[in-house]
């Protein structure tokens, strides 16, 4: 997981990072948003109450984190000495956010983490696919699907757990990774498909016949009908449906779509 921390203490700040860093996230510090560098990407923010100055109207710090978070679905913990009944007043302004009050222990904080993740998913369906996304066993069966070199298929493997490799999906909590299939795949389309957990690919119309191979999670069509990781789906030409991610963590897929057929 990609984490900002913004504390002003920096022996504390570095601390904290350093703990996250051994639980293996990466993180970028500073004691201020202006030693942030603007190319960080965030999926949590970790940050003084203090430093929002929140119950001010016109605190910039409050109105550029509430404005970031639908387009780069980051989730805030706020870190604060303000005992609860003290922070009564101030929680419609705190409300996206999640609170976790000092001292904390490093299993408070991992779990505070663990809330405002499940928050995130669950509020902006996260597009994004995690990093350790493919097994390296799966890169051969990559290979066989698409027709492609399985040294071919190892660095898409590799490139999928690249963010900045995928384009929006149709629907919220969907991506894309267009692949260049081999001839002996017969395809007009090629796809790895992301669905986060709980999103919906949208309803569709298939032009021409789609082959898709599960590679990790589960899907279940609008039919009720349920497809798992290792099967191997065929939707004919002219079928439509749409697909929901079940089972837990998304699903990825790869996927074919066949050139139309004169019917």
């Amino acid at each position: 997981m990609n984490v900002v921390v913004i504390e002003e203490d920096r022996e504390s700040g570095e601390t904290l990072a350093e703990v996250l860093r051994d639980e293996g996230h990466e993180v970028a510090f500073g004691t201020s948003w202006a030693e942030i560098s603007s190319d960080v990407k965030a999926d949590l923010v970790l940050m003084n109450m203090e430093l929002l100055h929140v119950g001010s109207p016109a605190d910039p710090t409050l109105k550029k984190l509430r404005e970031s978070l639908p387009e780069r679905p980051a989730q805030v913990i706020v870190l604060t000495a303000t005992s609860f009944e003290q922070r009564t007043s101030l929680e419609p302004e705190l409300a996206p956010f999640v609170v976790l009050e000092k001292p904390f222990s490093i299993p408070d904080l991992l779990e505070a983490m663990k809330t405002a993740t499940a928050r995130r998913r669950e509020t902006f369906k996260d597009p994004r696919p995690p990093r350790a996304l493919l097994p390296k066993s799966a890169t051969r069966s990559i290979a066989n699907f698409f027709g492609i070199p399985v040294e071919q298929a190892q660095k898409l493997a590799h490139d999928a757990s690249i963010s900045a490799a995928w384009v929006d999906g149709p629907g919220q909590g969907t991506a894309l990774m267009p692949v260049a299939a081999g001839p002996e795949a017969d395809a007009d389309k090629a796809f790895l498909v992301w669905i986060a957990e709980g999103a919906t690919y949208p309803r569709h119309t298939h032009d021409g016949d789609e082959c898709k191979l599960l590679l990790r999670g589960g899907l279940r069509d609008d039919d009720e009908s349920e497809c798992w990781a290792g099967e191997l789906v065929i939707h004919a030409q002219g079928t439509t449906h749409a697909s929901t991610a079940i089972g837990g963590g998304g699903c990825l897929l790869a996927a074919i779509v066949k050139p139309a057929r004169t019917l």
